[in-house]
């Protein structure tokens, strides 16, 4: 699995230096509700993160060797998802500047 930006982030990091200033503030708009979304998704990603935290801490339930790798398996998955989280905020950071830059130039 590649951390690699979904294929619409770059169509859409490269396509709006061109974009008319309405059309800015509209992505940029649309740019924040994504962002609430995304917020939304951290807060479930940390929830998750901390159940795990408890889990692993469980030793009765971590004798079972399948058990043990099992948790060893989803505490991976969810550093991944964090690290995937993480690049996909900074995708909307510099999506945001190149609005912000498209707005500015407009003025």
């Amino acid at each position: 699995m590649t951390n690699r930006l979904p294929a619409f982030v770059l169509v859409v990091a490269l396509w709006l230096p061109a974009a008319a200033p309405a059309l800015a503030q509209q992505q940029g708009q649309q740019l924040q509700r994504l962002g609430e979304h995304m917020n939304g998704v951290a807060t479930q990603l940390k929830n998750a993160t901390e159940q795990c935290q408890l889990l692993l801490q469980d030793r009765a339930m971590l004798r079972d060797r399948n058990m043990d790798q099992d948790m060893t398996r989803l505490r991976e998955r969810l550093r991944t998802m964090t690290g995937t989280l993480e690049e996909s905020v900074q995708a909307m950071e510099r999506l945001q500047e190149r609005i912000e830059n498209a707005q500015t130039a407009s003025n």
